[in-house]
């Protein structure tokens, strides 16, 4: 009985048709069904009356009359797939007949398939009730009868922690959900159906909740107004609702966060629509408290920009006037903010921030980004000793890069390749040249390596100590292009850039030439 029937049987393995009738249902099948339809006709009265009862209908004890038909042919397997054709058809309702899917062979799949057939019959009935035209946001509405089969028992609700889990991977947001709205697919196909199913679940799961079949009547006109309907506000949900939809997943379901909480706390720098005021907040991890650290802001000054530097509760906030007409840098403490550098007039699109600092925290390079030229120019601050009335931000010609001890500075100056490349101390100053190279980097507290380039493109390293001699070659492209897996370079490796973590660690970055 569960096989799949690759050629239409003989009309003598159907039967006859026969007639089944319950409390205004007309139900034909053919007479291999017989007894099951008589089941059949009562489980699919009773879901009406039941449909007619959660969507307040009035008249439920005389139902209007309804003709079923259970056909035999292969082509009505295609309304279990897609319910739209459902919503089509003409006067009388046209269901595969259990024979074409598989008639059941205990009690449990009996009463499985009494359930599949009574779902589509609700849908057909709840989108009469409600006047639906087929298939106007044709998401919601599946999502909002599923809701509804749901309660009545008929069908699991078909998200699951898994599917909330997709959502939260995809960025919870409702500015995409009006593209959604006008989506008439009424299947489980690509990604929008879950995402008209989350947003009805959050919809829907307060006690005072508005019922699917009311949100089912107010489906229409454009998404905003039906939400505020829904929400009852005027403001949309949009933290709400990605909170509950981290609820339902299966990181939300968690009974504790995979990996520990950070020893540190979490910051956050927060504004008011007219940003007239600035307040910088912390949230304690242990404790699940937000507290204000420090205000600032004097409703003519107002924050762009605010970062940590490595010295305790001081940070960098870049201020602007409103339409940035005037630029400034100033340091904020909880008991103090005071101004660094103001910055030139035509510098209204400078992006001032912190690139690094020595190993002591003292000393921070600041790097100022001009739009569309990227970072052009670099400061050096000594946090240490930034006070109100004495507190230096000193050009440098270069970016700095501190040795590990902090003793002594590279120097790169340039804003494409080659850089010219010097020495110095750990302020960044006294510099004895190196010369160009592609870039520069400590190998240890005393040894510097130069990434040198020769016209013809024939790249090596270089070493030299910081208190001179004559530079050696350490390592040639060639000779890496040695031990590089042959597919990855047939053609040879061209190095871009080497960076050293520690004293005892360098990862070369390259690419296979063409």
């Amino acid at each position: 009985n569960g096989r799949w029937l690759y050629a239409p049987p003989l009309p003598s393995f159907w039967g006859e048709p026969v007639t089944v009738a319950a409390d205004g249902l007309r139900l034909v099948a053919p007479q291999r069904d017989a007894a099951f339809a008589e089941a059949l006709a009562e489980a699919l009265a009773r879901t009406r009356a039941a449909v007619c009862r959660a969507l307040e209908e009035t008249g439920c004890d005389v139902p209007r009359p309804l003709a079923v038909e259970l056909s035999r042919s292969p082509a009505s397997l295609e309304v279990l797939t897609d319910p739209a054709l459902l919503l089509t058809q003409a006067l009388t309702l046209t269901l595969p007949a259990p024979s074409l899917l598989g008639m059941p062979q205990d009690e449990a799949g009996r009463h499985a398939l009494l359930r599949g057939y009574a779902a589509r019959l609700a849908l057909v009935e709840i989108a009469r009730a409600v006047d639906y035209e087929c298939c106007e946001q044709g998401r919601f509405f599946r999502a909002l009868v599923d809701a509804q089969l749901d309660r009545l028992g008929l069908q699991p609700w078909p998200l699951t922690a898994a599917d909330y889990e997709t959502l939260l991977m995809e960025d919870v947001r409702l500015s995409h959900m009006p593209a959604v709205w006008l989506d008439r697919s009424l299947a489980y196909d690509q990604d929008d159906w879950r995402w008209a199913h989350a947003l009805v679940a959050y919809l829907t799961q307060a006690a005072d909740a508005d019922s699917p079949a009311a949100l089912l009547r107010g489906l229409g006109g454009s998404f905003v107004t039906w939400l505020q309907r829904a929400t009852r506000e005027e403001v949309p949900p949009s933290t709400a609702w990605p909170a509950f939809v981290y609820a339902q997943s299966r990181s939300g379901q968690l009974d504790a966060p995979p990996l520990p909480l950070p020893a540190d706390r979490l910051q956050a720098l927060c504004s008011g629509l007219s940003r007239e005021l600035t307040g910088l907040y912390e949230y304690d991890f242990a404790a699940s408290r937000w507290g204000l650290k420090m205000i600032a802001g004097d409703g003519y000054w107002r924050s762009l920009l605010l970062v940590p530097l490595p010295r305790p509760d001081s940070y960098l906030a870049q201020v602007s006037t409103t339409g940035a007409a005037q630029t400034r840098l100033q340091l904020w403490r909880p008991d103090e903010q005071f101004v660094i550098h103001e910055m030139p007039d035509n510098a209204a699109r400078t992006v001032a921030y912190p690139l690094g600092h020595d190993p002591s925290g003292r000393y921070t390079v600041i790097g100022y980004w001009s739009s569309p030229r990227g970072l052009d120019s670099f400061g050096l601050l000594d946090v240490e000793n930034c006070e109100a009335d004495a507190c230096v931000l000193r050009d440098l010609p270069g970016r700095p890069y501190w040795s590990f001890d902090g003793t002594r500075t590279l120097l790169l100056e340039g804003a494409g390749r080659p850089v010219q490349v010097s020495v110095g101390d750990s302020q960044a100053n006294n510099q004895t040249a190196l010369g160009m190279a592609q870039t520069a980097f400590w190998l240890d507290d005393e040894t510097i390596g130069l990434l040198r380039q020769a016209d013809d493109g024939t790249q090596w390293i270089e070493v030299v100590g910081v208190a001179g001699g004559t530079p050696r070659t350490w390592l040639t492209a060639e000779a890496l292009n040695a031990v590089w897996p042959a597919a990855d370079a047939a053609s040879g490796i061209h190095i871009l850039t080497a960076v050293t973590a520690t004293a005892t660690q360098l990862l070369l970055v390259g690419t296979p030439l063409p």
